[in-house]
């Protein structure tokens, strides 16, 4: 308690002689917290769009060269072995080539989606509406079209689309849907994917009703850990042939299709696996992460203990007084330690303030105009993330870093002699 109440009364009396440090403190926390908050937002919203556009955190897909199927044989078998706290859906993915016509405009969809939207109510929670709302799998007809597209035909909620596309055995077919929802995503997953209840996707691509092609495990509060598709994989493969995990989905399809195996093969693909650009997208953002805040860590952490250099220099009556009246040199670097780790809180505190600041002058402009970083965004505005995981490790790292610094300065500027100390004018 002793140090803490010298420490705290020396810098009260020498706060001139701190205020450049507590600002550098101030000015490079705000600025490490609001890049790795915004980074983190920005993956986020990033993962987000692709749980949405691939459907959940993980896949499970596959089956025969010649009819990659999940049968409801296959279904039940996965929902018996998946965890009750994870979400399983069905999916049915089609890219033959398809248009929308609305009052002779058209637009050229690049995937249409069959889902069953009561059951992937919870995914769709994150999806961000225009205007309308989410079908229901009862709906008939029912769509949902991103905002660009909608812009283009000129259509609302309510009105009805006419939809050319091709079938499995390449015959031209056309249907009518309704819009139900717009959705608020100009990125590669959104501005033209459309989704619309599997059995309406069956009908219009000449398959039968219940078709699909995978099903989505989907983690409504946080992502699968390591530990947790091994186990996954695990269980899984005791009821099915299963390719290795990690393979990317371009890899199980070729090898299916080139019938390198004799037998209905199954993946589990997870988000990262679906596409390889988008792990090299997340993995190169927090590259860029690293780059920004180390220099900024060691800003704080050479730049305090370095000043504390000149600071201990300009003390050397005051230390020698100490040691005079009795104090040990371990005392003395405590005093100092005491001092940098309170400028640090100090620091820590305005600098939280700051961020706060930087996130909410932020997330208030509308930054969807900006070509394709929509991808980024949520709801067109850039939203910080709060790992508190990450944020703990943040802290401790410039604590750790910083206070080493100090000690490995201090301890080796305080064995001046009292004597000479005290005979010291500086």
């Amino acid at each position: 308690m002793f140090y803490f109440c010298y420490a705290f009364r020396s810098l009260f009396e020498r706060y001139r002689q701190y205020r450049s440090l507590f600002i550098v403190c101030t000015v490079a926390i705000g600025i490490i917290f609001s890049v790795l908050l915004l980074t983190d937002g920005m993956i986020d919203a990033l993962r987000g769009k692709a749980k949405q556009y691939y459907g959940g955190d993980v896949q499970f897909l596959g089956g025969l060269p010649d009819h990659k199927e999940i049968t409801d044989d296959v279904y039940f078998k996965v929902k018996s072995v998946v965890p009750a706290h994870i979400k399983l859906f069905r999916r049915f993915d089609y890219n033959e080539d398809t248009t929308f016509y609305f009052e002779g405009v058209s637009v050229s969809i690049r995937m249409m989606k069959g889902v069953e939207f009561s059951a992937e109510k919870d995914l769709f929670k994150q999806v961000t509406l225009a205007e309308g709302k989410i079908p229901e799998t009862t709906d008939v007809g029912a769509l949902l079209i991103s905002q660009p597209v909608a812009r283009k035909l000129g259509v609302h909620i309510g009105d009805s689309i006419t939809v050319f596309t091709k079938t499995k055995d390449q015959y031209n077919n056309t249907g009518e849907l309704i819009v139900y929802g717009i959705f608020k995503d100009s990125s590669m997953f959104g501005m033209y994917t459309a989704y619309m209840n599997a059995s309406d996707l069956s009908t219009l691509s000449g398959y039968k009703q219940g078709h699909f092609d995978k099903i989505g495990f989907f983690k409504p509060h946080g992502t699968f850990s390591v530990p947790e598709l091994r186990y996954l994989y695990s269980s899984l493969s005791k009821q099915f042939d299963m390719v290795p995990l990690y393979t990317l989905k371009w890899e199980l399809d070729d090898n299916i299709d080139d019938h390198k195996y004799d037998k209905a093969m199954y993946g589990l693909i997870p988000l990262e696996s679906n596409n390889e650009e988008l792990s090299m997208l997340i993995s190169a953002m927090q590259l860029v992460v690293m780059m920004v805040i180390l220099p900024l860590l060691l800003i704080v952490a050479f730049g305090i203990g370095s000043s504390y250099r000149v600071i201990v220099l300009k003390r050397t009556v005051e230390t020698g007084t100490l040691r005079a009246i009795g104090m040990r040199p371990s005392g003395i670097i405590r005093v100092f330690v005491v001092e940098s780790f309170l400028l640090l809180m100090a620091g820590f505190v305005a600098g939280l303030v700051l961020n706060a600041c930087i996130l909410a002058v932020v997330s208030r402009f509308n930054l969807s105009f900006i070509p394709a970083f929509d991808i980024f965004l949520q709801g067109g505005h850039l939203m910080p993330c709060f790992n508190i995981g990450k944020n703990i490790v943040m802290v401790v790292t410039i604590l750790v870093t910083t206070l080493g610094s100090v000690l490995f300065t201090v301890r080796n500027l305080i064995h001046t002699p009292p004597v000479y100390a005290l005979n010291t004018t500086v």
